[in-house]
């Protein structure tokens, strides 16, 4: 029998074992990493000068130092150890600074491997033309940037509605701004998202 679990590659307790929680505690660090996997980020090739413990990251290509051979990893510290995963096809993670889930494919974390999920507010219909407004709470940012934080979502909705209702032509997106009751406009051109 092996000493490990064949999918996730936790250390088993063996009975003739001295110390058995500290198997224990092992497979326990590796599964709160790796359940609900959520790194902070999957751009950096060397460990950051003060991690904290819970910090997570994908070791990018190319790493160098501590992190050297580590690429594509999972990196974490815990209890003020580094520690490493390496990733097994299927497992999905999301990354919180590009806020986008990726699946490990056996060779590279595929961002296009999952979606996420989200649900069209509002859709304003008339003869042959159609408008997408979405509901945003707190404060409307500066009018110049309304649309930047929210464009892909809003394009995604736009392509979508596009490909649903090809005969209605897509006149712009809106969004409605809960807290201020504002409504922000942007008209589009016919090939302006896709």
């Amino acid at each position: 029998m092996s000493d490990i679990s064949t999918h996730l590659l936790l250390p088993y307790i063996l009975a003739s074992q001295a110390q058995k929680h500290v198997t224990h505690n092992e497979a326990l660090r590796l599964l709160d990493t790796m359940v609900q996997l959520s790194v902070l980020d999957r751009t950096r090739t060397v460990p950051p000068f003060s991690p904290v413990d819970g910090d997570q990251h994908i070791v990018a290509s190319g790493a160098t130092g501590p992190w050297s051979g580590w690429d594509q990893n999972v990196a974490f510290w815990v209890d003020g150890v580094k520690m490493r995963l390496v990733p097994r096809p299927g497992w999905l993670g999301w990354i919180a600074d590009e806020a986008i889930f990726v699946v490990w494919n056996g060779s590279a974390w595929d961002p296009d491997g999952s979606e996420t999920l989200g649900m069209l507010d509002s859709v304003a219909m008339g003869p042959g033309r159609m408008l997408v407004i979405d509901h945003k709470t707190g404060p409307a940012p500066d009018p110049k940037a309304r649309f930047a934080s929210f464009w892909p979502q809003l394009a995604a909705y736009a392509d979508a509605l596009r490909l649903t209702f090809p005969a209605h032509q897509l006149h712009g997106v809106a969004i409605h701004w809960m807290n201020e009751g504002t409504l922000s406009f942007r008209p589009l051109e016919p090939e302006t998202v896709a």
